[in-house]
């Protein structure tokens, strides 16, 4: 079947005082004769930007802050995240480790003493600044009984449309990294952009190995797409990246479609693909560009969970849990700014510059 490789991008924690960036990246074949607009639509009984449970007949797809609400926004929120880490893996029974999925970061992430536990993120604390319950609709039993139904049959969805999740990649920025990083590059939004373009061309780089390796249920032979296109938000309210991207993808001539306030288009001819690239406000409306949302924000999750952990162990007293943006962030500094002196830690360690 003729196709095409459709990459998205998002991001979660670019706004906050503290915690880390997390960027994620998921890609896809997708059919010619199905746009990637289209992909919304024909899997709206499949995918949908709200939390799944209790119900459970969908998974929760695209924007992670549409979806993080309510009692049910958290358990909705990894329950898609499971999914989509088990249907890339090609253990697809388990999934791919926190440690593979952040493999680029994993060493440094590990040197620092808040983030030590996402080792196994099933055995950290509930999310109580998310409304977390603990009742028969949201616990981890009950996340693997609904995966363990629906799963298969979005699955078996997606095959007969000749659509096939091919792989998911993630860069975890905790706040020493991102401080040095701004330091570098002068502002955040460059940081952003350069660290977006990168996992995307990572994530190209492997799926069209995968693509070409890949056989049964779509052709009796290997899948060899011809075309890329790529889905990012805005990043920073950037409008032109015609330069970035050349940087990025070897400095290959990249020719620009349009640049607005709305979208900025671009296309070049990169490593034996035409590649389109698209920046646009709400691009995680878009099934890939939602699924790299999910991915992100559960990330994050997991270590802001660490860090309110590991902070409150430290200060040996109750610590109400913080999601790390600015406001609340300055109430959960003054908490444990005596505890980061006694151990010393200083505040560049763990509050982000910018």
């Amino acid at each position: 079947m003729d196709g095409r490789i459709v990459i998205g991008v998002d991001e979660a924690g670019y706004g906050p005082s503290m915690g880390p960036l997390v960027i994620a990246a998921t890609a896809w074949w997708v059919p010619n004769a199905l746009s990637t607009e289209q992909m919304t639509e024909e899997f709206a009984d499949c995918f949908q930007p709200k939390p799944a449970l209790p119900r459970g007949n969908f998974l929760s797809i695209g924007d992670s802050k549409k979806i993080l609400v309510g009692k049910y926004g958290w358990p909705s929120l990894s329950l898609a995240a499971q999914w989509l880490l088990r249907e890339s893996s090609r253990d697809e029974s388990t999934g791919a480790s926190m440690k593979g999925l952040l493999d680029e970061d994993w060493s440094r992430l590990q040197s620092v003493p808040w983030y030590r536990a996402l080792t196994d993120v099933s055995r950290l604390p509930t999310h109580r600044y998310l409304g977390d319950v603990d009742d028969s609709h949201s616990g981890p039993k009950a996340i693997e009984s609904v995966l363990a139904v629906i799963g298969p049959k979005i699955s078996e969805r997606l095959e007969k449309s000749g659509v096939k999740l091919l792989a998911v990649q993630a860069r975890c920025i905790d706040e020493p990294e991102f401080n040095r990083m701004v330091s570098k590059s002068g502002n955040k939004s460059t940081v952003l952009s350069d660290l977006s373009l990168a996992l995307s061309k990572s994530i190209a780089n492997h799926v069209g190995m995968v693509a070409v390796d890949l056989h049964g249920q779509f052709s009796r032979e290997p899948l060899q797409p011809k075309c890329i296109e790529m889905f990012f938000d805005k990043h920073g309210g950037r409008n032109r990246y015609q330069a970035m991207l050349m940087n990025a993808f070897d400095g290959v001539w990249v020719e620009t479609d349009c640049e607005g306030p709305k979208i900025s288009a671009y296309r070049a001819r990169w490593s034996d693909y035409d590649v389109h690239f698209s920046f646009r406000v709400g691009g995680d409306s878009l099934i890939p560009s939602g699924a790299a949302s999910v991915i992100a924000k559960w990330i994050r999750e997991c270590a802001m969970a660490s860090l309110n952990a590991y902070w409150e162990q430290e200060s040996q007293m109750p610590i109400r849990p913080t999601a790390g943006y600015y406001v609340d962030a300055l109430r959960f500094a003054k908490e444990i700014d005596a505890t980061a002196m006694r151990l010393g830690i200083s505040k560049e360690m763990w509050w982000r510059t910018k």
